[in-house]
């Protein structure tokens, strides 16, 4: 991913009509043959977004493919974690510190959330808040994905004392989006980070393509799959 900053002005950007390959947003290289994402972590390209405006966190994504699974690390800059959420699909998982992942997969860039588009939550405890659309634009709440996360913190959870940040994975499946892994293949992705600095909760949401409602997957980002 092509590392680029943000500031909270420039976080309203123009959609783009169509991918080609010289305008993807997100390109993701593939793991060669034989390796983990771990050892391949350090040669992926990133994106850098941040909204000053609510929030005091930087959050730097990576990402990465291979024939079984889309892979995604943000490592988040936060002086101060906090999550309280435990049971899955909770509604107000949104209130915590937490990163997430919107995917169109046919990348159809419409108005409506539709079957095939996915979104993952997961916050400081490893929960997990998981949906996809529905035919006219509802959402599948009860629908559960099975992409594998983790989370790795460096500070301590839910204290006043200041923390550096915190680590999200997630390693999506292929069968789970429903597309074939290729060089060249196009998917529309959005990125998004949940802050809260204390017991007290508040929404401060914010997202590498803002748009409200922010399941509008005609304002996301273009990921391309690139080659080794």
């Amino acid at each position: 991913m092509k590392s680029r900053y943000f500031p909270a002005i420039a976080l309203v950007l123009l959609t783009l009509a169509s991918c080609t390959p010289g305008d993807a947003d997100v390109r993701v290289r593939r793991i060669p043959r034989g390796l983990a994402p771990e050892e391949c972590w350090s040669s992926a390209e990133e994106v850098i977004f941040s909204d000053t405006n609510i929030s005091d966190n930087t959050v730097r994504v990576r990402s990465l493919w291979n024939r079984d699974s889309l892979y995604f690390l943000f490592d988040v800059a936060d002086r101060n974690l906090w999550a309280t959420q435990t049971e899955h699909d909770d509604k107000l998982l949104y209130l915590d510190d937490m990163c997430e992942v919107l995917l169109d997969p046919r990348m159809d860039r419409g108005e409506l959330w539709l079957e095939d588009d996915i979104i993952y939550h997961v916050n400081l405890l490893g929960t997990v808040k998981d949906d996809r659309g529905e035919p006219g634009g509802g959402k599948d709440v009860g629908w559960n994905g099975k992409a594998a996360t983790s989370v790795t913190l460096a500070g301590v959870l839910n204290a006043d004392s200041l923390a550096i940040g915190y680590s999200v994975r997630f390693a999506i499946p292929w069968s789970e989006i429903g597309r074939r892994p290729r060089k060249g293949l196009r998917l529309g992705i959005n990125l998004g980070c949940g802050d809260r600095d204390s017991l007290q909760t508040s929404k401060r949401l914010f997202f590498y393509r803002y748009y409200y409602p922010t399941r509008t997957p005609s304002s996301f980002a273009c990921l391309a799959l690139e080659g080794e």
